[in-house]
């Protein structure tokens, strides 16, 4: 399996969790007679999330290579092994410090 990638960082290790979330964007309403009207709006921007950890004496590189792609924003590609390249924003970076030396968790969301 290839490593995952977003714009000029490549995975050391793959996320331990991917997640694609496909949604759709409804109105819906009740009328006092407790009968519903949905109206379909059509398909959302898909979102990619993803969580791991980083581990090893590259593990906080990796962290800081990542928040600064978040710091300085704009869409990139993200390319994952087993499907299409696509243009994403990263829309949140999570960072959770665990016990144990250079062990470092993380929860990134893409739009």
């Amino acid at each position: 399996m290839t490593a995952l990638q977003f714009s000029s960082f490549t995975w050391p290790n793959n996320p331990e969790t991917f997640r694609i979330v496909y949604a759709r964007d409804l109105d819906i309403k009740g009328d006092n007679a407790g009968r519903w009207t949905v109206t379909n709006h059509g398909r959302m921007g898909r979102v990619f999330l993803c969580e791991g950890v980083f581990h090893g004496s590259t593990a906080y590189n990796s962290i800081i290579t990542l928040s600064n792609l978040f710091v300085t924003g704009g869409t990139g590609t993200l390319k994952h092994p087993q499907w299409s390249a696509t243009s994403v924003l990263m829309t949140d970076f999570e960072v959770i410090e665990e016990p144990g030396e250079n062990l470092v968790r993380y929860k990134i969301k893409f739009l």
